[in-house]
C-alpha cells in the first residue's frame, strides 16, 4: 500500500493575545489541500494532503513577551496499492528419454540384456514396477530378460515436477537350439574303417556333442578332430613308425564318451594270402538303406555279399584290396538280419544289418 507521512516541528515567537484570547490557549488550525505524489512504479497520483497546526503559549526567551511553539504535522494518504505479485511458474514439460540400446528391431540370442539411454537429470525411468539405475547426468540402465520371439519393452520417465513421457523398443529374442533339437548333441560313438592295412593308416568316425573334440591317441601318434555343428566326426590317422606285422592299441576319447581299437598292419606278403572283411555301418535309416564292405584278399579273387534283402559282388585289385557298396531296399524296418561276406579264394565272415525307421542316421 502507497502511504507517505511528514512531519514538520516549526518554532515561531509571536506576542500573546493581550486580552487572553484565542491566542492565550492552544489554537489548533486545520487545512486540507490535494497534492501530487509519484508512487515507486513512477505513475502520479492525487493524494489528500491534511495539515494541523497546534500554538502552545510558552515563556519567551527573549524581549518577546510571549514564545507560542508551533507544530504542525502532515499527514497524506492516498489511494492503496498491493506490491506486484508475480505468478510461480509451473513445469509442465515432460522429459526427454531416449533408448540408446538396443536398437529398434534388434535380433539378440542373450535371454538377459542391458538396456541403455538417456533421459533429462532428475528423472527417473521405469519398465513396469522395474525401476532404471539413472546417474546424475541422465545417463539410465536396466536389465530385464526376454520372452522369446518379438518383445515390445516400454520405458517411463517422470520428472520432479510429476510429468512423463514414454519411450518404447522392440526387440527379437533368437534363442538358441538346443543341442537335443538340432542334432548338435549326440551321445558319443565311434566306428573304425579297417582294423588292419598295408599302409599305417586308418579312418575313424562318429558322433558327439558339436564342437567338442575327439582324440585319437597311440603309442605311434596322436590325431585330433572336432565333432561338427550336425554332431557327426570323421578323421583318417596315420602311424608312419609302426612295423610290418605289427597289432597296436587305439583310444579315442571326446568328452562324453571313450572307446577303445586295434589297428593291424599288415606286411606285403601276408596280406596276398589273407582274406579279411569289414562293415562300416551296421544300421541305416535312410531311405534307401546299404551299407559298406571292404577287406583284402588274393588279388584278381571275387568276392560276395549276399543277404535275403540285397547283394553284390566285386573283384580285389592289383594289392589285394575290395570294397563294395551294397543296397538292402527290401529290408523291413527294425529287424537285424544276417549279411555273408566271402571270397572265391578262400575266406568267409558274417554280419549283421537292420534298417532303422525313416530319417534316422547310420
Amino acid at each position: 500500500m502507497l502511504a507517505g507521512t511528514a512531519f514538520a516541528q516549526v518554532e515561531t515567537w509571536a506576542p500573546r493575545a493581550p486580552d487572553g484570547g484565542a491566542g492565550a490557549g492552544e489554537v489548533p488550525e486545520t487545512t486540507t489541500t490535494v497534492s501530487t505524489v509519484t508512487t515507486e512504479a513512477g505513475h502520479e497520483e492525487e493524494v489528500d494532503e491534511t495539515t494541523t497546526t497546534t500554538i502552545t503559549p510558552t515563556d519567551a526567551p527573549n524581549d518577546f513577551e510571549h514564545q507560542d511553539r508551533v507544530e504542525e504535522t502532515t499527514t497524506t494518504t492516498g489511494p492503496a496499492h498491493d506490491e506486484e505479485e508475480h505468478d510461480e511458474v509451473t513445469d509442465t514439460d515432460p522429459p526427454d528419454i531416449v533408448i540408446l540400446w538396443p536398437e529398434n528391431g534388434q535380433h539378440v540370442d542373450d535371454k538377459t540384456i542391458a538396456f541403455v539411454g538417456k533421459v533429462e537429470p532428475g528423472a527417473t525411468v521405469a519398465a513396469g514396477p522395474y525401476v532404471a539405475d539413472v546417474d546424475e547426468e541422465g545417463n539410465w540402465r536396466i536389465v530385464l530378460v526376454l520372452s522369446p520371439g518379438v518383445n515390445n519393452a516400454r520405458f517411463t520417465a517422470t520428472d520432479a515436477a510429476g510429468n512423463e513421457s514414454t519411450a518404447t523398443v522392440r526387440v527379437h529374442y533368437d534363442p538358441p537350439e538346443t543341442k537335443e533339437e538340432d542334432g548338435s548333441h549326440k551321445e558319443f560313438t565311434a566306428h573304425q574303417k579297417w582294423g588292419e592295412n598295408d599302409q599305417a593308416e586308418d579312418i575313424f568316425w562318429g558322433t558327439g556333442i558339436a564342437g567338442d573334440t575327439v582324440w585319437i591317441v597311440s603309442e605311434y601318434g596322436t590325431t585330433t578332430t572336432h565333432v561338427d555343428k550336425t554332431g557327426n566326426w570323421e578323421v583318417k590317422a596315420t602311424w608312419e613308425a609302426i612295423p610290418d606285422n605289427t597289432e597296436i592299441r587305439i583310444v579315442i576319447e571326446a568328452s562324453n564318451g571313450r572307446q577303445e581299437f586295434s589297428f593291424y598292419k599288415v606286411g606285403p606278403v601276408e596280406k596276398e594270402h589273407e582274406f579279411s572283411a569289414n562293415q562300416q555301418y551296421g544300421s541305416c535309416g535312410e531311405d534307401e538303406p546299404y551299407d559298406v564292405f571292404w577287406g583284402t584278399a588274393e588279388p584278381g579273387a571275387t568276392i560276395w555279399v549276399e543277404s535275403p534283402y540285397g547283394s553284390g559282388s566285386t573283384t580285389a585289385n592289383g594289392d589285394g584290396g575290395w570294397e563294395i557298396k551294397v543296397f538292402f531296399n527290401e529290408a523291413p524296418f527294425d529287424q537285424i538280419f544276417e549279411i555273408v561276406v566271402e571270397a572265391d579264394s578262400g575266406g568267409r565272415k558274417v554280419f549283421t544289418f537292420i534298417r532303422l525307421g525313416s530319417g534316422e542316421d547310420h
